[in-house]
């Protein structure tokens, strides 16, 4: 018997990408949940891109989808708390002690809000293309009902 969080949990090999150009490559490597993509997210993406840039649409996705990458960066200091003697302060501090130090980055909303929009379109074409079965799809399919010959689905074609 397989579970419902045990497809949407399963998690991809490593691909990499280049985000940069032709003449100067730049590969970024990233880990995504293959079913992470449910008729809910494409509710949820569909009616974001109503009211939505396409950023905020690519980061919807990607916040479901990705597992990891490779991107190294800092985050911005968030504002300490006014009492330097308290509990939260010293938190606060240690926290951005981490953020303001050049790691991996997290995948988080907040972290894809800082990805320019073209990086985020080739991460989600990446993750579409590897998901693509063979280019090479079977032009007859044999059904169980005297082996009738069904063509393959083409949109815009007998529609």
């Amino acid at each position: 018997m397989l579970l419902l969080d045990e497809l949407t949990a399963e998690v991809s090999d490593e691909i990499s990408i280049n985000v940069g150009t032709t003449e100067e490559p730049i590969p970024l490597n990233i880990k995504f949940r293959p079913n992470s993509v449910t008729p809910a997210l494409e509710d949820r993406i569909f009616a974001a891109a109503r009211y939505s840039q396409i950023g905020n649409i690519y980061r919807l996705m990607l916040t479901e989808s990705l597992v990891s990458w490779d991107i190294k960066g800092s985050l911005k200091p968030l504002a300490l708390p006014e009492n330097k003697e308290s509990d939260d302060y010293a938190k606060a501090k240690k926290d951005n002690e981490k953020r303001t130090t050049a790691h991996i980055l997290p995948v988080t909303e907040e972290t894809l809000s800082l990805v320019p929009v073209r990086i985020l379109e080739k991460i989600v074409t990446a993750i579409q293309e590897a998901q693509t079965p063979s280019k090479k799809p079977s032009t007859t399919s044999r059904g169980s009902f005297g082996g009738s010959s069904v063509a393959p689905f083409q949109p815009g074609i007998g529609s």
